[in-house]
């Protein structure tokens, strides 16, 4: 399906036809590129069309991970976390530090999306190429969950060599050596 059929289907589901969308969930369903050519206002349009509706979290389900992040309002995120819709999802999703540092306890991707951003040369809309080694360790040091962190060193090669070496150090519990350099 094309941009512009999302967006006409999109369009008629926003001016009454709601028997479209369970057509249009399905056909989002086997999409796999980004969505783009719609406006946050009609995200935010759509998004309040389909708040406390029955298909509201199946339609978000598989259409948060197609949008690009800039389509991701402040108010739309908060409100789908404190009511508890997408939650897996938006943890994979390039949201701003602070959705992901609140989702991280309850769901471990949050973590890993945000130790990918800063470990990796990987742009993401919130952080640009080569975050620095000191912006690694500020998230570091609020992921507590070493499996995640092993999986970091396992699969993913860092921007900076050095990052590799802080997280060696800091996985074998040389905190007073990693951190060492900050308290001066």
């Amino acid at each position: 399906m094309t941009n512009r059929q999302i967006s006409r289907k999109i369009n008629l589901y926003l001016s009454g036809d709601s028997e479209i969308l369970d057509g249009l969930i399905n056909e989002l369903e086997s999409s796999n590129s980004e969505i783009t050519g719609i406006s946050l206002s009609t995200i935010n349009r759509l998004y309040h069309a389909l708040k406390n509706q029955k298909k509201e979290e199946d339609f978000w389900k598989v259409f948060l991970l197609l949008l690009p992040p800039e389509l991701l309002s402040d108010e739309l995120i908060s409100d789908f976390i404190t009511r508890s819709i997408c939650l897996v999802e938006l943890s994979h999703c390039d949201l701003k530090d602070e959705f992901l540092i609140e989702l991280m306890p309850s769901y471990p991707e949050a973590g890993q999306t945000l130790l990918y951003r800063y470990y990796s040369n990987e742009h993401s809309f919130y952080k640009s190429l080569n975050a620095s080694v000191g912006d690694f360790k500020r998230i570091l040091g609020i992921i507590d969950n070493e499996e995640l962190l092993y999986w970091l060193l396992n699969t993913i090669c860092p921007d900076i060599a050095e990052k590799k070496n802080v997280l060696e150090n800091h996985l074998r519990g040389n905190r007073d050596l990693l951190y060492k350099e900050e308290a001066i």
